[in-house]
């Protein structure tokens, strides 16, 4: 049986869902005035309070209602005005426009920034994520890189999809995976390239369906039905998504299974922006 994995998610299709803006109460918008308030302020040191925001955000997203959400939430926030993780969790509650968000989340990796250092960023380029403190810093990173690629920015989440994998090679996020979608849907065929050949290791359906992508809209046919028959055999239900012939639901799975069709599912959501109908007709057309 296939290994069991948990997708990685983008923070817009997060586990653990913030509450809709109707379910929360009244005094919610407080939150964003703190998150554009604390932008100004001098960086703090790691402090009791600190520590025990953030301990209390992990509680907060354990929830169990909206009501009780928010009010974690806000005492994360009094206990430190700059906790990343709950300015973060306040931009996706408050469902603001796509614009504002992006300029929220802007702000936030400006403050997740300034609260590690700029020393920071040089001594420990290549280890992040492994650092503890680090981690909330990715998390809005990411999805600041989410929100711009939902906005169809996709060369500027390009660019920090690109910076996030130098500071942390290993990948912890599964930040490759979307990355190699949109090199392909961009026209990107280097970076494509430069990612299979990074994880070259990798078994993910979106890297053996990327690979045959790659391979097509380089108009090397004999290399791209190579890749396919490779594919294939790693996954034989992405084919069915990535043609039409199954759609992609709109609530994707949260775990998958190599091989499986959940596997298949969460592929060809990151790489139908890259199918051209030329692709899907060439997969259609031959056996």
């Amino acid at each position: 049986m296939a290994q069991r994995k948990r997708r990685v998610r983008e923070p817009e299709r997060s586990n653990r869902r913030a509450p809709r803006k109707d379910a929360l109460p009244p005094n919610v918008s407080f939150l964003t005035e703190q998150a554009m308030g604390s932008l100004g302020s001098s960086f703090l040191p790691k402090s009791d309070n600190q520590a025990r925001a953030q301990n209390l955000f992990y509680q907060a997203m354990q929830a169990q209602s909206a009501e009780e959400f928010v009010g974690l939430i806000k005492h994360v926030l009094e206990l430190d005005p700059r906790c990343v993780d709950a300015l973060s969790a306040v931009v996706v509650m408050e469902g603001a426009g796509l614009d504002e968000q992006i300029s929220h989340c802007r702000q936030i990796v400006e403050i997740a920034t300034e609260n590690l250092g700029s020393d920071f960023f040089k001594e420990n380029r290549g280890s992040f994520w492994g650092i503890l403190e680090t981690r909330p810093y990715m998390r809005v990173r990411l999805q600041l890189a989410s929100l711009l690629a939902r906005a169809r920015r996709v060369e500027e989440a390009i660019g920090h999809y690109e910076e996030m994998l130098e500071l942390n090679p290993g990948d912890n996020q599964g930040l490759r995976y979307p990355l190699m979608g949109h090199y392909l849907a961009a026209g990107r065929l280097d970076g494509a390239r430069r990612l299979l050949k990074s994880y070259a290791g990798d078994a993910n359906a979106i890297f053996a369906w990327g690979h045959v992508l790659e391979r097509f809209l380089s108009d090397d046919i004999a290399g791209a039905t190579t890749a396919r028959k490779r594919a294939r055999a790693q996954n034989k239900h992405t084919e069915l998504y990535l043609t039409g012939k199954r759609r992609v639901p709109k609530e994707l799975p949260d775990y998958y299974g190599l091989g499986d069709e959940n596997e298949a599912i969460l592929c060809a959501y990151e790489l139908k922006p890259a199918c051209t109908q030329a692709f899907r007709a060439w997969l259609k057309g031959t056996p």
